[in-house]
């Protein structure tokens, strides 16, 4: 290295005396300037683009739930955010789906109990996800709403007979103890039952007993205790029902409300006459 000369100047000179360009050095941004805000200041709104809502029409999501499952509607909020009204969900089911007034009853049934209810709720939690758990559904059928009488029959009374107004057939059975009477819709009715039970000897004056067949265990079997002389009788002069005695002298299906009410353990009142059959 000559004398007096530093490293810097050498390097100097030996950049001026070369034939190539000095390199170019590109100068750096200055750092952006920052300003400083009090912190108590409020800032100011932020605002953004918002696209427009996606018409109905327009959604892909919107025309494929329509194609697949066209009775699912858009909730209300969604449908107003899209500028649509939204139609009720009755209008795509059919009416009779949805009766006026609901009989349906639900019978569930699990290790914890079970029971009836009206209450879809009720019947859902105690039998759902329960071990052992199932549910039905029972319809509650209207009961049939009997016509009105016209004529009386009295099997056992006073004096027995066919009378066209109760006050009349009442004042033939209201003070004999276990009387055998009923209500027909139709005189006719009330006159072949007359002579139906007439003709087999069931008709009888207060005073009188009833020729009855002797007493006899009740039976296990349902089949045991259907007298085929009984079902087999012809529906035109026997009752439009079926009687059963499950307590009485004789035990047994009938068709004919005189003979059910004969062959039935008669209790200490009149009007408990009934206690032991059921009607059908």
């Amino acid at each position: 290295m000559p004398d007096g000369l530093t490293f810097e100047e050498l390097l100097a000179n030996l950049s001026l005396g070369s034939d190539s360009a000095p390199p170019v050095i590109p100068a750096l941004p200055s750092p952006p300037r920052r300003t400083f805000r009090d912190s108590a200041a409020p800032s100011p709104a932020r605002r953004t683009a918002v696209p427009p809502p996606l018409s109905p029409a327009s959604s892909p999501h919107h025309a494929v739930r329509d194609a697949a499952a066209p009775w699912i509607q858009a909730s209300p909020s969604s449908a107003r955010r899209a500028g649509v009204s939204p139609s009720p969900v009755a209008s795509h089911a059919d009416p009779s789906l949805f009766p006026a007034t609901s009989t349906l009853i639900y019978y569930f049934e699990s290790r914890d109990g079970s029971g009836y209810t009206t209450d879809w709720a009720t019947a859902g939690a105690a039998s759902q996800g329960v071990p052992d758990g199932h549910v039905r559904v029972v319809q509650a059928g209207s009961k049939k709403k009997k016509p009105k009488a016209k004529a009386y029959t009295v099997f056992y009374g006073q004096v027995p007979g066919v009378y066209l107004a109760w006050a009349q057939a009442k004042d033939m059975v209201s003070r004999v103890p276990n009387a055998v009477y009923r209500g027909y819709p139709s005189v006719a009715e009330a006159q072949e039952a007359f002579d139906y039970a007439r003709a087999r000897g069931w008709v009888r004056a207060s005073g009188h007993t009833i020729d009855l067949i002797p007493n006899m265990p009740p039976p296990s079997e349902l089949d045991e205790v259907v007298n085929p002389f009984w079902t087999s009788a012809p529906n035109l002069r026997d009752d439009d029902e079926w009687y059963v005695v499950y307590r009485g002298i004789t035990p047994g299906v009938y068709r004919t409300v005189c003979v059910c009410s004969a062959k039935t353990e008669i209790s200490y009142s009149p009007n408990r006459i009934s206690s032991g059959w059921r009607r059908n």
